[in-house]
C-alpha cells in the first residue's frame, strides 16, 4: 500500500502544472458533486418545510382575518340592534314585557339580525323579567335552566359589561336534541341612558358559517384544518383527528420557537402548525402534506444537478486548455513581478508580444508608474494642506491677539464701561465657539460671516476708530456651505498690512454674492496695497519664507487643496491705493437641492 501511494506522489511530481491542474480540478469536481449533492438535498427538505411553514402561516392569517371578520360583522349588527330604541323600551319597562306587540317588533328585529349573514342559526334575548324573545332557523328552544343567570357563562358575560365574549357550545342551557357544534356571541345588553343592565343577547353562529372561513383556502394540497376553543375543543375541522391527538400536537409545540411540528397522518407526513386568535384564547391548527411540495420541487432539483454535473464537466475539459495557455507565461511574469511582495513598486522586465500577457505586463508598468506618481503627489498634497491648516491655527490664536483683547477689557472694566465690557466678552466668546464649529472644516456663510463681525469688534475696541467696515450681503446665501476661516485672515490682512501701515482713517469692504453656481466673497480696502513685485510673488507662491503672509497665503492654500481647483481667487491691488481679494467658492449638491 506504502509502495502504490509513493509511485503516485512520485508521478503526480513530475507531473506539468497543466497536468496537476486537471488532475486536482477532477479529484475536487467529484467531491464538490457529493458534497453538493448531500447539501442541496438537505437545502431543499429544509426550504421545502419552510415553504411549508410559511404557507402555513399565510394560510392560518387568511382564516385568522376571516374569523375575525365573521366575529366583528356579528358584533356590529348585534350592537345596531341593542341600541334600538323600540328594543331599549321593551326591555327596560315591565309593563311591555311578552305582549304580543313587544314580541312582533322584537321578533321582527331579530329576524333581520339573523338574515344579516346566512351563518346565524338562532338569535335570543332575555330580559330582567324572565321574558325570552328569539329568532331561530328551526324552532324556537326552551331553557333547560330556571333562569338565563343560572347559565355557567353568564358571570363571564356579565364581567364584560357590554362587550361579547364567545363560547363554544353555549346553547346547551336550551333543551335541544342535536349535537351540531355552535359558537354563541354572547353580550349584556345595558340602558343607553342608566347604562345599567336590562338583558342579555345570544347570537349562535353555526358550524357552517367557520367552515366557509377556511373551504376555499384548503382545496389545494389537500390541507387539513382544525379550530379549538380556549379549553382546546374542536369548534371547526376538515381533519379525522381526535381531540386527544390534537393536544398531543399542541403539548409537542410548546417549547419550538416555530410552532411546527411534523406529523405522520395515514402514514403521510404532514407538517403541522399553530395559531393563537389572542382575542378569544382560540387556536388554530393547519397541517400541510409535504408529499406534494416535495414532489413539486424534485423536477426542479433533477434539473439543478444536471446543471451543475453538466457545468462540471464543461469546466474540467476547459480547465486542461486555459491552463496550457496560461501557466508558462504566467510564471515567468510572476518572476518578473517577485520584488512587488517586498513593497518595491519597480516596472517589470520581460520580452512579451502583444498578447493578453504583454497587455497585462504593460498595464501593470503603467499602474506602477502612475501609482508612484499619485503617492508623490498625495504626500506632497498632505504636506501643503497640514501646514497651512497650521499657519491657520497660528493665526486664530495669536498670543498677543488674545493679550490685547483682554488688555482693551481691562480698561473697559476699570473705566466701569460694564456694558462694552458685556459686548466684548460676548464678541470674543462667540468667536472662539464659531472658530471651533465642533471641529467640523465646514459651516454656513452665515456663521463664516459672524466670526468676520466678532473680530472687527474686537478690534475696533482695540483700535478705536482707525477703519470703518461696509458690508454688502446677499441674505439668499447665508445657508449656504463653505470652508470655515478664509474671510477672517483676509481682513487681519487688510487691518494689518493694509490700513495700519497707511497710517491714517481706512475703509474695509466685505461682499458676498452668489454668481453662476459660486458664492463669490470681495474683501477690499484702501490701505497700503502691494507693489507689481510683491503681488506677483504672492500669486506665483514666492511668500513661503514671509512669516506676514501666513494668514492670506494659508487661506488661498486651503481653499485650493479643499475644492482640488486652482482658479478660485483673484488677488487685485495698486501700491498706496488698496487691495481686493476674490474668493470663489463653488456651491455644493446639497445646497443647490436646498434652494
Amino acid at each position: 500500500m506504502k509502495k502504490i501511494k509513493n509511485l503516485c506522489k512520485l508521478v503526480y511530481t513530475n507531473l506539468n502544472i497543466s497536468a496537476k491542474m486537471t488532475i486536482l480540478y477532477l479529484a475536487f469536481l467529484i467531491l464538490s458533486l457529493i458534497i453538493s449533492s448531500v447539501v442541496y438535498y438537505r437545502l431543499s427538505y429544509q426550504l421545502t418545510l419552510q415553504k411549508s411553514r410559511d404557507l402555513s402561516m399565510q394560510t392560518l392569517y387568511s382564516l385568522k382575518s376571516n374569523i375575525y371578520t365573521m366575529l366583528d360583522n356579528t358584533s356590529f349588527n348585534s350592537r345596531i340592534i341593542m341600541g334600538n330604541m323600540d328594543i331599549q323600551d321593551i326591555l327596560t319597562y315591565k309593563e311591555l314585557a311578552n305582549t304580543q306587540e313587544s314580541q312582533r317588533k322584537l321578533t321582527n328585529y331579530l329576524v333581520t339580525l339573523m338574515d344579516s349573514a346566512p351563518y346565524i342559526k338562532s338569535v335570543y334575548i332575555f330580559d330582567n323579567f324572565d321574558t325570552r324573545y328569539g329568532s331561530d332557523k328551526k324552532y324556537l328552544k326552551s331553557l333547560k335552566i330556571q333562569n338565563i343567570k343560572n347559565a355557567y357563562w353568564y358571570k363571564d358575560v356579565e364581567k364584560e359589561q357590554g362587550y361579547y365574549i364567545v363560547r363554544l357550545n353555549a346553547d346547551s342551557v336550551f333543551n335541544i336534541h342535536s349535537s351540531e357544534k355552535t359558537v354563541s356571541l354572547l353580550r349584556i345588553i345595558n340602558n343607553n341612558i342608566t347604562m345599567k343592565p336590562i338583558g342579555l343577547l345570544m347570537v349562535n353562529l353555526s358550524e357552517d358559517g367557520f367552515q366557509s372561513c377556511y373551504n376555499e383556502i384548503v382545496q389545494k394540497y389537500g390541507t387539513r384544518i382544525v379550530i379549538l376553543d380556549e379549553n382546546n375543543r374542536i369548534i371547526s375541522t376538515n381533519d379525522d383527528l381526535d381531540q386527544e391527538e390534537y393536544r398531543n400536537l399542541l403539548d409537542s409545540q410548546v417549547y419550538k420557537e416555530t410552532n411546527s411540528s411534523i406529523f405522520d397522518h395515514n402514514d403521510k407526513p404532514y407538517l403541522y402548525s399553530t395559531m393563537f386568535l389572542e382575542r378569544y384564547g382560540w387556536k388554530m391548527i393547519i397541517g400541510i402534506p409535504l408529499e406534494q411540495l416535495q414532489a413539486e420541487g424534485s423536477l426542479y432539483r433533477m434539473a439543478s444537478l444536471l446543471i451543475i454535473i453538466l457545468n462540471g464537466v464543461l469546466l474540467c475539459i476547459g480547465i486542461i486548455f486555459v491552463s496550457r495557455l496560461i501557466t508558462s507565461p504566467i510564471h515567468r511574469l510572476l518572476k518578473s513581478m517577485k520584488a512587488v511582495e517586498s513593497g518595491q513598486f519597480d516596472i517589470v522586465e520581460m520580452e512579451t508580444g502583444n498578447d493578453e500577457i504583454g497587455k497585462l505586463k504593460n498595464g501593470y508598468n503603467l499602474m506602477v508608474i502612475e501609482i508612484k506618481n499619485l503617492i508623490g503627489r498625495i504626500v506632497t498634497e498632505q504636506k501643503t494642506k497640514r501646514k497651512a491648516e497650521l499657519n491657520v491655527l497660528q493665526e486664530q490664536i495669536k498670543p498677543h491677539f488674545l493679550y490685547n483683547t483682554l488688555d482693551a477689557m481691562g480698561y473697559l472694566a476699570l473705566a466701569g464701561k460694564n456694558g462694552e465690557l458685556y459686548d466684548a466678552l460676548e464678541a470674543l466668546g462667540s468667536y472662539y465657539r464659531k472658530c471651533l464649529s465642533k471641529g467640523s472644516e465646514i459651516i454656513t456663510v452665515e456663521d463664516e460671516l459672524e466670526i468676520v463681525r466678532d473680530y472687527i469688534h474686537l478690534q475696533l475696541l482695540r483700535y478705536g476708530d482707525i477703519f470703518s467696515v461696509h458690508y454688502d450681503i446677499d441674505d439668499e446665501i447665508l445657508k449656504y456651505s463653505t470652508v470655515k476661516l478664509i474671510l477672517q485672515p483676509l481682513v487681519e490682512n487688510s487691518i494689518y498690512h493694509g490700513i495700519k501701515p497707511k497710517g491714517e482713517h481706512g475703509d474695509i469692504r466685505i461682499s458676498a454674492k452668489l454668481q453662476d453656481g459660486y458664492v463669490i466673497f470681495t474683501v477690499e480696502d484702501n490701505g497700503m496695497g502691494m507693489t507689481e513685485e510683491e503681488l506677483e510673488q504672492l500669486n506665483n507662491n514666492a511668500l513661503d519664507n514671509n512669516l506676514n503672509s501666513f494668514g492670506l497665503r494659508g487661506t488661498i492654500q486651503r481653499v485650493k487643496i479643499y475644492y482640488e481647483r486652482e482658479d478660485l481667487y483673484i488677488i487685485e491691488s495698486t501700491y498706496k491705493q488698496g487691495t481686493k481679494i476674490t474668493l470663489r467658492i463653488p456651491v455644493s449638491q446639497e445646497d443647490r437641492r436646498s434652494v
